[in-house]
């Protein structure tokens, strides 16, 4: 529950009873690059007039921890009357550093090629914005031009072309989130590491698991590193799977480099088994990335991950009053990158347990007749968008490459349920 909320440094005074408190933070989907957090507030005031201003920094605390901080950037006062007489409802609305930047003009100077956490970094710098860099250097980004524009603009394209995020921590600081900051630690063997032609048919049949090499096994995964464990009993009934081909993609081109009158250097992928079931859907990609391996790394990440259409969660409710202490503190901490499994889904599922990454989540705080209700909603992504893949073992020891279904991809083994589903 929310314990304290302070606007322009002033707590709430007893006279004023926080009616709902509604919070958002990251982000709805995987491939929004940047989410400001949000949080509305509405108060009943029977007394003087409080002092609010718009900028003013509004905080939310819980019993876990701050829940939100920020500025104020609109107030709504309306007026009702009961047995009691006259009162007033506040209704005050605030957003997170990331909105803010949108004000912040940066680019005086011109940028040298620098790797994009540290692009990101210059520029939140330079907006005089608390941050945190989530994630070691990566791709290589072209020099800048003097081209002062808004820092929230920069920093868009920025995460846009290397697959980055870009949040509100609860506590203020704003984060750029590269790639690598999810796949936490980077597991070096993915399928995109191997040769584009090889499938679980090509491997040697008599090869197992249990014959992989202990450096390779000890090797965890981000979906294995700590994840807050969910049963199905915390989540409402009932919880929604999507899958739509209009997200596939199996024809890319990517741009990169310095452009030569309008046109940039091209690198282009093709999966031709994805051609052959859904047709050729293409997308051309025009970035800020420097070199020929960013940009095809950029274009493999794309076919990986979206060539065929999958089954995912996009969001779920957890009743909050059903978990025990350690998991409510475990999820009201959940920030975008974080990983869950989701165990006991109903039947049919694709999959009875899933392994999930939080993009974002709503938290909704309600008094009604001196209860105090609480709702969060987790916005959820399929792990497979943030190449985070399987340890070796986490497989069956005694399974072998002949038992694999030969439709299956390494990019689509994000759990062991995914031996046993009817496709990817």
């Amino acid at each position: 529950m929310i314990t304290t909320v302070t606007v322009g440094g002033v707590t709430l005074d007893p006279g004023m009873v926080l009616a709902e408190a509604q919070i958002s933070h990251g982000r709805q989907s995987v491939g929004e690059p940047t989410a400001a957090s949000v949080a509305t507030i509405r108060v009943e005031h029977r007394g003087a007039m409080p002092t609010w201003h718009g900028g003013d920094v509004l905080t939310v605390d819980h019993v876990t921890g701050r829940l939100f901080s920020g500025r104020v950037t609109d107030c709504t006062l309306e007026h009702g009357l009961d047995e009691s007489g006259s009162y007033g409802t506040f209704i005050v609305t605030a957003a997170g550093g990331v909105a803010r930047l949108g004000l912040r003009v940066v680019g005086d100077e011109p940028f040298p090629q620098e790797p994009g956490s540290a692009r990101a970094e210059r520029i939140l710098q330079l907006a005089e914005v608390p941050y945190v860099i989530d994630g070691p250097a990566d791709a290589e980004i072209l020099p800048r031009d003097v081209d002062a524009q808004p820092a929230l603009g920069l920093l868009e394209g920025l995460a846009a072309d290397t697959s980055a995020a870009v949040f509100d921590l609860p506590t203020g600081e704003v984060v750029y989130q590269s790639l690598s900051g999810r796949n936490r630690p980077v597991v070096p063997y993915m399928w995109s590491d191997f040769p584009p032609g090889d499938t679980w048919a090509g491997m040697d049949p008599t090869l197992s698991w249990a014959g992989a090499p202990p450096s390779i096994a000890e090797w965890p995964s981000p979906t294995s590193e700590f994840p807050v464990d969910l049963p199905g009993s915390v989540v409402l009934w009932g919880p929604q799977w999507q899958s739509s081909e209009g997200t596939v993609i199996n024809h890319i081109r990517v741009g990169y480099g310095a452009a030569s009158g309008s046109d940039q250097a091209t690198t282009e992928l093709i999966d031709q088994a994805s051609v052959d079931g859904h047709g050729r859907r293409y997308v051309y990609l025009g970035t800020q990335l420097a070199l020929l391996a960013d940009a095809q790394a950029r274009a493999q990440k794309v076919i990986s991950t979206q060539s065929q259409d999958r089954w995912a969660l996009d969001d779920v409710d957890v009743q909050l009053d059903l978990l025990d202490e350690t998991q409510y503190a475990a999820v009201m901490a959940l920030t975008c990158g974080d990983h869950v499994v989701l165990h006991d889904l109903p039947s049919p599922s694709p999959a009875s347990d899933w392994p999930a990454i939080v993009e974002g989540w709503q938290y909704i705080e309600t008094a009604n007749a001196g209860t105090r209700l609480e709702q969060i909603t987790l916005l959820l992504s399929d792990p497979l968008h943030s190449l985070a893949v399987m340890r070796w073992d986490e497989y069956p020891t005694l399974y072998t490459w002949a038992e694999h279904p030969t439709y299956l991809t390494w990019a689509d083994l994000t759990s062991p349920d995914m031996l046993t589903v009817g496709g990817p």
